[in-house]
């Protein structure tokens, strides 16, 4: 089923002030509305701050909730504009390298991105029978979760086959991966979870870890999350379909993430669609500052929908890799008697690898400063992860 990934081939790598003149009398006047108006403010500030503090208490707001790092590492939603090869490759903020051994082969090949569907990948065999593919392929990246929207559009095709696939690969020059990839012949479409191991020119060996053929699904929501050494679990549309601490992966991190087509069909140009991609440090968000023995919940839209405990070191770790990203919640800490001890300001933007933590609660001027750094740190991760340099990525074929 999928003998075209044996032709996937190593890597090799390589965002006035206006001044008034005022009569002596009219500026008395003035001044004296000023010191009027300024008591009444006064006496309403104060009253303010007296209900502000005791919501804090009644909330137990003594402390609050920020985030110290962004787990996020890299973000394209492939919908950012219509594209065609020429404008993708020239404005590339993220190091996308198109390749792939159709390029060798000189078969037929055509990407572009449109804001409807995403990003189009389409190969056609030079030859019945022998697979042509092409990708597109980040560079290096240290993460543990990657996700993508991948649609298939065939419900059959007339002969040979072709898949698509989103790929998490070693970049160390060996061909060890795992994929969550859809193929469809004239039989109709299957979606499976392969793992394979080879050597610097191709994969050797396949293992099908799950696969399912009753579902026509077209479209399905991929998220793999790996250390690439023994740890393996998948979800689709967010549900997991594979768990898995005991594998021997031999996919050593940095990871290279591939969007690929394969296709051993002659007749016509194939394609797939792309969108949604992003990759994270790891499913988990940590929380440190914590009570020892408390619980940490995630919130949204009013409800619980992850929960973690404080270990005696006061951290709490909380897996969210069934969910998408970016997660719009909040964070409630509970001391070990169930009363609230920490929360966000609102709610915030969750990436799998944030790092929280509790601490006291200062002014509101400086939380609020804090609040505008702090929301920047996603941002900042995509500038620091996307400034990478693009390297020449050359596949060899067999």
């Amino acid at each position: 089923m999928f003998a075209s990934i044996i032709l996937i081939s190593p890597i090799c790598l390589a965002y006035a002030i206006a001044e008034s003149k005022i009569s002596g009398s009219l500026t008395d006047q003035l001044n004296t509305n000023a010191v009027a108006v300024g008591t009444s403010n006064s006496d309403d500030d104060d009253e303010k701050a007296k209900k502000d503090k005791q919501k804090e208490k009644d909330e137990g707001g003594h402390q609050t909730i920020q985030k110290t790092t962004s787990g996020l590492v890299l973000f394209d939603s492939l919908t950012n504009g219509n594209f065609n090869s020429h404008q993708l490759q020239a404005n590339n903020p993220n190091g996308w390298v198109y390749s792939g051994s159709a390029v060798a082969q000189n078969a037929p090949i055509n990407y572009f991105e449109d804001k409807a569907q995403g990003l189009h990948l389409g190969v056609q065999a030079v030859a019945d029978g022998q697979f042509a593919g092409f990708f597109a392929v980040t560079p290096h990246i240290s993460a543990q979760l990657h996700h993508a929207v991948l649609t298939m559009p065939y419900s059959a095709i007339s002969d040979h086959s072709f898949n698509t696939g989103l790929y998490v690969q070693t970049s160390n020059g060996l061909i060890n991966y795992v994929t969550c990839a859809a193929s469809v012949s004239p039989s109709g479409i299957l979606w499976e979870i392969v793992h394979a191991t080879g050597n610097f020119t191709q994969a050797t060996k396949f293992e099908t870890l799950w696969s399912e053929a009753s579902s026509q699904a077209h479209t399905r929501d991929c998220t793999i999350v790996t250390n690439g050494d023994n740890f393996l679990q998948v979800y689709l549309d967010h549900k997991l379909v594979y768990s898995s601490n005991s594998l021997d992966l031999q996919m050593p991190s940095p990871f290279n993430v591939f969007l690929e087509v394969q296709t051993s069909t002659k007749s016509k140009m194939l394609f797939a669609t792309y969108k949604d991609f992003y990759s994270t440090a790891s499913p988990e968000v940590s929380i440190a500052g914590a009570p020892a023995g408390g619980t940490v919940k995630i919130m949204h839209k009013g409800s619980a929908i992850a929960t973690g405990s404080v270990n005696s070191e006061g951290r709490a770790n909380i897996d969210l890799g069934k969910f998408h990203f970016p997660l719009s919640g909040s964070i409630k800490v509970f001391n070990d008697k169930g009363k609230l001890d920490a929360k966000t300001k609102g709610d915030i933007s969750i990436w799998g690898g944030d790092t929280f933590v509790v601490t006291a609660k200062e002014s509101k001027h400086h939380i609020e400063d804090q609040d505008s750094d702090l929301a920047s740190l996603d941002t900042m991760a995509i500038n620091h992860n996307t400034k990478v340099e693009t390297m020449l990525l050359v596949r060899s074929v067999n």
